[in-house]
């Protein structure tokens, strides 16, 4: 039912003679808007004023409170950051993640992995239009191994040190960055070989295993 589902479009399709009040009045109509007021406290389009006047940010505030203003169960968001600033990109944020806390499902399609990473529980990632994957982001990221940078006292010997665990490698003098894929105590074993003058491991970026999925190969 549509009182259920909420929707934010990439392309927000307001009738652009009305003004913000008459737009949210028209969707209350449709669907109920039990929580306008609560919605129109965090996000502020200038209600009295025609949509065609509206810049990007204002429009998509607005599709932002006519999304939820119904209090739905389900809400399936496209780009929603889209033309906001970085405040009212934190403070939609804030609210994703309050909503995910409270049980209400949203589905959230984004190129800005950051944020996917920081509000989505789970990511499924597509490639020409099939599904190639669909999980947990912790478990995708530990799946993905971990970035490694390491800082060696010599210059490094490429074809001595590289292992087939390594990828992504970068090498510019003594420093060596990659994302480990294999055992990582064998990894350590690996570089007490070596003078080891810095270290530095840690979990990749959702960008990073994206990359993996959509690079060539």
């Amino acid at each position: 039912m549509k009182a259920d589902i909420g929707y934010l479009p990439d392309t927000l399709g307001f009738d652009d003679r009305l003004t913000g009040n008459e737009a949210l009045d028209h969707f209350a109509r449709m669907r109920g808007d039990e929580r306008r007021e609560e919605l129109l406290e965090l996000f502020h389009p200038p209600l009295e004023k025609p949509i065609e006047t509206y810049s990007s940010g204002n429009r998509r505030m607005l599709g932002i409170v006519q999304a939820f203003m119904h209090d739905p169960d389900l809400v399936i968001m496209d780009e929603p950051t889209s033309g906001l600033d970085p405040l009212k990109q934190d403070r939609l944020h804030k609210f994703l993640e309050e909503e995910r806390d409270a049980g209400t499902t949203v589905f959230f399609s984004s190129h800005v992995l950051s944020e996917v990473q920081r509000v989505c529980d789970r990511v499924g990632i597509i490639r020409d239009g099939e599904l190639v994957a669909l999980e947990d982001i912790e478990s995708l990221l530990e799946r993905s191994g971990k970035q490694v940078w390491v800082h060696l006292a010599e210059p490094v010997d490429e074809a001595e040190f590289l292992t087939d665990q390594m990828i992504d490698v970068e090498v510019v003098d003594n420093s060596v960055q990659f994302t480990y894929t294999g055992d990582y105590n064998a990894l350590l074993e690996h570089l007490v070989r070596y003078d080891v003058q810095n270290l530095d491991i840690a979990n990749p970026q959702l960008d990073d295993v994206f990359k993996h999925y959509y690079g060539e190969g």
